[in-house]
């Protein structure tokens, strides 16, 4: 019989007894031992147990494999004590008579460990299990259990067994990242990246390196460290509360190429997935993560909690729920009267997101020339100085004081590129006071027939301050109306066009083209301008043709008439030649 003991998930803690024969293991309700993962195959493990038993496994063919001490392995025994990791599901091996070592075990092990770092993987799984995994001192074995039987994090230390010390910073991720054959296939890599020489490389452009399985959080922070030669690459940690398989929010860390990178996570926060966001041409090696001492910045600011991590973010309303997620490698967050602000010391990409507290409120809007635009997934603005994010009471507004690219995402993100500067508010009386201030300028170049500073105003209003429905509608008609009464007379214009140029009518030609050119200045941007520049560039090309013919026609008139009076009148004709 065998004793095993699940380590994560919902289940966790739960110990089966697997009697002799043949056991699957999977997320499949026909399964024999269910474990209620994503990350575990319907059919993903089958455990054999022996009469005397003994314990041996095989990998299924799952879709994220199985590992142990930080290797994809596809089978063998399974020693008392030990763990192997199904997807995100650690089980261990929690047998309590465990034989003491002895020297043909000792030299198994031996065999095994030195078979693992020579890099086989084929021949004898279960040595390499056994040479990674299970320590022989009775000593050992006792830590090994009891961090089985907390289902702590990997940095969260136990006692140390009488005479052992630790060796060093504990390696959070394993030593997933060290991409040696094994380790890399824990990763999940995009199209443009490839593994040579136990390193990342990336040859140019964009791309992500997704560590899919789940990893304890410690209690400080994350702090990553590698090696990084000729391009970016950022630690985009995604995580989650216990018992909870959706993640809460996704934080990304400082670039690593600058050293190492802390990443400080809430104290909710019980498990987290690891994604490199990677540009550039060059390569990453040696990755691990460590525990470092850095800490969340918990506050509350008028009636919200804030939850800060360099330029993360998470605000929540009053009840608990999220307000708004904020996510960006730089910068920090601080209270101010009526909102908070962003500032980093250089431009870089910041992603804002809605909270459930928010989004049931009203929608999010990016604020753009001619109104606010809707946040469809794969919508993207040129030029947007921020955002209006939810309704009523809730609702609340983003700029910066520099325009920038914004682009929607599948999830609800929006990403905002060009700003070193945010401003979150959420008393927005000022606003509101903009807004009526432009609605009142709009109303008196109305009446004032001050077209050209209607549509500035208006245009304004729409971009940077559309607050308030009723002062926007009402701008709208306005500016409607301005713009009918521009078209009436472009027509006007139009009709008599015709009419002077079949007259030839010079100084009839002159008088439209000087209307045009005013009506264009009185609305620029709206079409009309560009009709009416047209109209007036056309009725002052014909105007010079004719003078310039009527001025040839008559230089020629008065040269015929002086050699008609040369010979009878030569005085009067030299006069002649002789006057302008």
């Amino acid at each position: 019989m065998v004793l095993i003991r699940i380590l994560d998930g919902p289940e966790s803690g739960k110990t089966i007894d697997l009697s002799p024969g043949t056991h699957i293991v999977g997320r499949g309700k026909g399964s024999d031992l269910v474990l209620d993962s994503d990350a575990v195959s319907g059919k993903h493990l089958e455990i054999t147990v022996s009469e005397e038993g003994v314990g041996l496994f095989k990998d299924l063919k799952s879709t994220n494999g199985t590992f142990a001490g930080g290797a994809k392995v596809e089978g063998g025994e399974w020693f008392p004590g030990t763990e192997i990791r199904l997807g995100d599901v650690r089980v261990l091996h929690d047998s309590a008579d465990i034989p003491e070592a002895d020297e043909e075990d000792e030299d198994r092990r031996a065999e095994a460990r030195a078979e693992v770092l020579a890099g086989g993987r084929k021949s004898k799984p279960l040595l390499a299990i056994a040479a990674v995994l299970v320590l022989a001192t009775a000593g050992g074995l006792a830590w090994i259990l009891q961090q089985g039987e907390s289902g702590g994090n990997p940095a969260e230390r136990g006692p140390v067994a009488e005479g052992r010390t630790p060796s060093g910073p504990v390696d959070l991720l394993e030593g997933l990242g060290s991409f040696a054959a094994g380790a890399a296939e824990a990763w999940d890599l995009g199209d443009s990246l490839k593994v040579e020489s136990e390193s990342l490389r990336l040859g140019g452009g964009r791309a992500r390196a997704l560590l899919a399985r789940r990893f304890s959080v410690p209690e400080g922070s994350l702090l990553f460290r590698a090696r990084v030669q000729g391009m970016n690459a950022w630690p985009l940690v995604e995580w989650g509360a216990e018992g909870e398989d959706r993640a809460e929010a996704s934080w990304m860390g400082p670039n690593l190429a600058d050293g190492p990178s802390d990443l400080p996570l809430p104290a909710e926060a019980a498990w987290y997935r690891l994604t490199l966001v990677l540009e550039g041409a060059g390569s990453l090696a040696d990755l691990v993560a460590e525990e470092g001492e850095d800490k969340v910045h918990s506050s509350k600011h008028e009636g919200r909690q804030i939850l800060a991590s360099g330029g993360n973010l998470i605000l929540r309303h009053r009840d608990g729920r999220a307000l708004l997620h904020a996510q960006s490698a730089s910068g920090t967050w601080a209270s101010v009267e009526g909102g908070l602000t962003w500032k980093s010391g250089v431009s870089i990409p910041i992603v804002l997101r809605a909270g459930e507290a928010l989004r049931e409120t009203g929608p999010v809007q990016l604020l753009a020339e001619g109104g606010p635009v809707g946040t469809s997934p794969g919508v993207s603005v040129e030029s947007t100085p921020g955002l209006i994010l939810g309704g009523e009471a809730r609702r609340m507004m983003v700029r910066s004081t520099s325009n920038m690219q914004a682009s929607c995402g599948a999830d609800g993100g929006v990403a905002l590129v060009g700003a070193s500067d945010l401003a979150l508010r959420w008393e927005l009386t000022p606003a509101l006071q903009e807004a009526a201030r432009l609605a009142r300028e709009i109303e008196r170049s109305s009446r004032e027939g001050d077209h050209r500073a209607l549509l500035e105003k208006t245009a304004e209003l729409l971009r940077d301050w559309p607050l308030d429905e009723t002062k926007v509608a009402r701008a709208l008609e306005l500016s409607g109306l301005a713009i009918g009464s521009g078209r009436a007379e472009l027509s006007a214009i139009q009709e008599s066009v015709g009419e002077a140029l079949f007259l030839d009518s010079i100084p009839d030609m002159a008088a439209l083209a000087d209307r045009a050119a005013a009506l264009a200045a009185r609305l620029p941007g709206t079409g009309i301008d560009d009709e009416a520049l047209a109209a007036e560039s056309l009725l002052r090309l014909r105007s010079q043709e004719l003078l310039a013919t009527r001025k040839a026609d008559d230089l020629a008139y008065r040269n015929r008439l002086v050699a008609a009076l040369s010979g009878a009148y030569p005085v009067v004709a030299a006069w002649l030649e002789a006057s302008p």
